[in-house]
């Protein structure tokens, strides 16, 4: 018997591989906003997971210094710690004080004052921490300061807010501006702030929208935003 002969294989002709590449390209195009706002929700879940860690350490800060929290100062206030304090003052470190709460590595507490959501990379963010003598946050420490004389300033309202008869207290925030040379951490596509995470003094974490945030203050030509502190 004479074999059948093979049937001859046919594979993708250039007109289907390039309709086939372009269906794949555009799936892609459609997808990339979920995947983008997915990777947000993830960044957002990890900058949660920050505040809550740095409220459990000014909270064992706070029982090891009579319930009073570390205000720092800095040149960029509130987003800075000094190591060694001003002029001395060993009690205005800000956030600095903090690290041996966080990590017996330095560099490690460091990076839980890293919001994932920054435009500052990781890397990056720790080499300029190494290297600096006052050291940066993506969260801005409030504990308790609020507006002085309208938009010019910070004022103290207490420095012993967890003895405070209000324990909704903000005490961290996320970097949030509207100064497009200093973008917030949560940006929309245009890069413009869209909220920020809030740490209380009770240790509870909540997401504010940007309307929520309706107070400004300028420093060095950047406005931060924030919530009313008279609220919080």
């Amino acid at each position: 018997m004479r074999a059948k002969p093979l049937s001859p294989r046919h594979g993708f002709s250039l007109v289907e591989l390039l309709a086939f590449l372009a269906i794949v390209a555009l799936a892609l195009l459609l997808a990339l906003p979920s995947l983008r706002r997915a990777g947000e929700l993830s960044r957002k879940a990890r900058c949660v997971a920050n505040l809550r860690q740095i409220g459990a350490a000014t909270a064992l800060y706070a029982a090891e210094n009579r319930g009073r929290l570390p205000i720092g100062y800095s040149g960029n206030y509130p987003n800075a710690g000094n190591p060694h304090g001003i002029g001395g003052d060993s009690s205005r470190q800000g956030f600095v004080a903090l690290l041996p709460y966080l990590s017996a590595q330095e560099e490690a507490g460091a990076a839980i004052f890293h919001c994932p959501s920054s435009t500052q990379p990781l890397a990056e963010y720790l080499r300029q921490w190494r290297t600096l003598a006052v050291l940066s946050s993506s969260y801005s420490q409030y504990c308790g300061w609020g507006p002085l004389g309208g938009n010019s300033g910070f004022l103290v309202n207490s420095r012993d807010l967890l003895a405070d008869s209000s324990r909704s207290r903000m005490l961290y925030l996320d970097y949030t501006t509207d100064t497009p040379a200093t973008p917030a951490n949560h940006r929309n596509a245009q890069g413009g702030p869209v909220g920020a995470n809030l740490l209380l003094a009770d240790g509870s974490v909540s997401w504010l929208h940007l309307s929520e945030l309706p107070f400004a203050v300028s420093r060095l030509g950047t406005r931060f935003l924030f919530p009313d502190p008279y609220t919080y």
